[in-house]
């Protein structure tokens, strides 16, 4: 169906009207003003005070009465949607099955060191702002500033695009339709198709014979975890400019996300409540009703006519929902059209010393064997377990969390962390999956004990000076990433991200809203992986309970604050 210029104009002020529908809601009042944007705290040091908020244990008298929504996990997907509920003055309750709230978010003590859960080398720096960015990568590659230059225009094209994607999730289902049938929605966003349906490798070959550039502008595809080739453009593209201006740390860690969200869920009569497991989804005639959680072998069952998942596709539809309920609304076979991300391993490294007297950077380093990342990665993949133990590592994440935070050095005086995460296949661990934490016996230990060696051996590489530094060093493995955080065969980033999981059909299919009455989905699942992925998806979720869009409600917030600030000038 071919529009011309005169109907496609009629046609975008038609939709616009019909959205606007939907929008209508926001000409009521705001859940967000003023009391949003506070000033900064000071970090609460007592952990006896931190305990109270983010370790309540379930207990039956806890549970809010008739609480208007229940939502399983509290990352940063269940917080979100939690936290922006409450400002709408919803009652809800979040329920953790790890011992502390946070998700990825949640930071731990061991030895008295605090983690968090997120040869010679040739090194290649890379510099954040614009102009700054590329001006950097020209110094190091003269002879490549067309590629570079067009890469920028690039990731800024992936950003504009995005909102294609955004939209997905946010535009009623029949507007959708509309969208796609008439070819508007390409119209409109024309770029997305190119951007999801070509690779970040073939982007990368296309702008460039340099093998070591290509190395550098897809460096960071261990952030998504999907090799190049398999990846749409518009995941890394996107998450390269999330960076492209610098990154963020928050004072005090992590954990201070989830410490600074859960009070506002409790003021408005709701609670986060952890060591919660949920065991499945209740339902009645058909709709969600409720979650069963299964507590010393006592089912206790929660009631509530919203529930809002944050599990994960495959741990919701595969674990926490009853069969029948997945038939009748024809959606048995919905897991089998996604792939599982790859599972990942961590080390956490205690050092004596402060940041200045072991050298440390307040910088991330991606440490690669080779230029062609994932050619060694997936050879390295493809070996049998007990060669891979022994192997090098041909991809890592060192990070120094301790060298990042400003209040560090108060709270944990003469102390330093450092982080590592690499990449590793699930079934090198599974044959344990049924053993107790701890108790897994001296095969699995050693074969640990050997990865956690060639993971450290990586990082001092760039820092020999940590080699007799180390006060305390641990790993989980992906086995440890399944049992605290709920991740089912261990992989760190949920549904993979290739170009299949960003087309029409997939992209539609993970929004907030499912098929069944009463069940809502959030999480890193229904947007993309990372923090902000799924803080944006909490926004949306909440958006789809209330009926309202969030993001005009933070426009307008912004807005509101700007013109207060505009006619203070003129007094």
């Amino acid at each position: 169906m071919a529009f011309g210029i005169g109907e496609t104009i009629i046609a975008i002020f038609v939709i616009a009207f019909l959205y606007s529908l939907k929008v209508w809601k926001n000409f009521a009042k705001n859940p967000f003003c003023d009391d949003s944007v506070r000033s900064p705290n000071p970090v609460v040091i007592d952990q006896s005070k931190r305990d109270k908020v983010l370790k309540v244990g379930f207990k039956v008298e806890k549970i809010p009465t008739d609480p208007d929504a229940i939502i399983i996990g509290s990352g940063m997907g269940g917080l979100m949607c939690g936290a922006c509920l409450s400002r709408a003055g919803k009652k809800v309750l979040v329920l953790e099955q790890h011992d502390r709230a946070g998700g990825s978010t949640h930071t731990y003590e061991e030895k008295g060191f605090e983690f968090d859960v997120d040869g010679t080398s040739k090194a290649f720096k890379m510099k954040a702002g614009e102009g700054e960015y590329e001006q950097n990568l020209i110094n190091q590659f003269p002879k490549e500033e067309k590629a570079i230059t067009e890469f920028v225009k690039l990731i800024n094209q992936s950003s504009d695009s995005v909102v294609g994607y955004a939209l997905m999730k946010m535009l009623p289902i029949w507007l959708l339709n509309f969208l796609m049938k008439t070819g508007l929605y390409n119209l409109l966003y024309s770029r997305y198709d190119k951007m999801t349906k070509t690779s970040a490798k073939q982007i990368l070959d296309e702008l460039t014979d340099n093998e070591e550039l290509k190395g550098v502008l897809g460096y960071a595809f261990g952030d998504y975890g999907t090799f190049p080739s398999d990846a749409p453009f518009l995941m890394h593209g996107i998450l390269m400019k999330h960076f492209y201006n610098g990154a963020y740390y928050p004072r005090g860690g992590s954990s201070e996300l989830a410490f600074n969200m859960i009070p506002g869920i409790v003021r408005s009569g709701g609670a986060v409540l952890v060591r919660a497991p949920v065991s499945k989804i209740i339902f009645e005639n058909g709709r969600a009703t409720g979650v069963c959680v299964s507590k010393n072998g006592i089912d206790h069952e929660i009631k509530s006519q919203i529930v809002v998942s944050t599990a994960g596709v495959f741990n919701t539809y595969q674990n926490l929902i009853p069969k029948d309920i997945l038939v009748k609304y024809g959606v048995e076979n919905i897991c089998d059209k996604f792939d599982r991300g790859l599972a990942c391993f961590q080390t956490l490294v205690g050092l004596k010393g402060t940041t200045e007297e072991l050298g440390l950077k307040r910088c991330n380093y991606w440490m690669y064997g080779d230029v062609n990342g994932e050619k060694a990665m997936r050879e390295y993949l493809s070996m049998p377990r007990e060669d891979a133990a022994n192997a090098d590592l041909p991809i890592a994440f060192v990070s120094f969390p301790s060298a990042k935070d400003s209040t560090w050095k108060m709270r944990h005086p003469g102390k330093s962390v450092c982080v590592i995460v690499t990449l590793l296949n699930w079934e090198w661990f599974e044959e344990w999956e049924n053993e107790r934490v701890m108790k897994r016996g001296n095969v699995y230990n050693d074969l640990k004990k050997s990865f956690q060696d060639q993971v450290w051996k990586k990082v001092l590489e760039i820092y020999p000076q940590l080699e007799d530094k180390v006060e305390y060093i641990d790993s989980g493995t992906p086995l440890s990433h399944k049992y605290y955080l709920g991740s089912p065969k261990g992989d760190i980033y949920g549904i993979d991200h290739t170009m299949k999981r960003f087309q029409t059909e997939l992209g539609i299919g993970l929004r907030p809203e499912t098929e069944i009455p009463g069940l809502y989905l959030s999480g890193q699942d229904t947007f993309t992986c990372g923090i902000m992925g799924a803080a944006t998806s909490g926004i949306v979720t909440s958006g789809a309970i209330l009926g309202r869009n969030h993001f005009l409600d933070l426009y307008g917030l912004m807005a509101r604050r700007k013109i207060i600030q505009f006619l203070k000038k003129l007094k």
